[in-house]
């Protein structure tokens, strides 16, 4: 099926394909969700929080999303680092494009990317 615009989820949220018979078919991408967890590290048991809200995404994404948009949850591991924090949150909304940063645990990483 030839497609006008390229199927990825950092395109925009509607994309138009063209059917052998040409036809336009709207499908829409995924809703791009950040996240910052301390998976390892000092505080690596609240890494449990960051995996619990995966399986609630999924379980969304299972209900077919959200008004029939499914969900990327993208959670990275921050260490409990500030600096690290600011960094990964740097490159979750400037290369992955996320539209809203969810959920990040930890106040120094918190204060860290409030503060830039």
């Amino acid at each position: 099926m030839p497609t006008s615009a390229r199927a990825d989820d950092r395109t925009d949220i509607v994309e138009r394909d063209v059917s052998r018979t040409g036809r336009a078919i709207l499908r829409r991408h995924r809703i791009r969700i950040g996240n910052l967890m301390p998976y390892t590290g000092n505080l690596a048991e609240f890494g449990a929080i960051g995996k619990a809200e995966a399986a609630y995404f999924d379980m969304i994404n299972a209900r077919d999303g959200i008004n029939d948009r499914k969900i990327r949850f993208i959670s990275r591991d921050d260490n409990s680092d500030p600096t690290v924090a600011l960094d990964l949150t740097r490159g979750l909304v400037e290369r992955d494009n996320v539209h809203l940063m969810f959920g990040s645990f930890g106040t120094p990483g918190n204060l860290a990317y409030g503060a830039s």
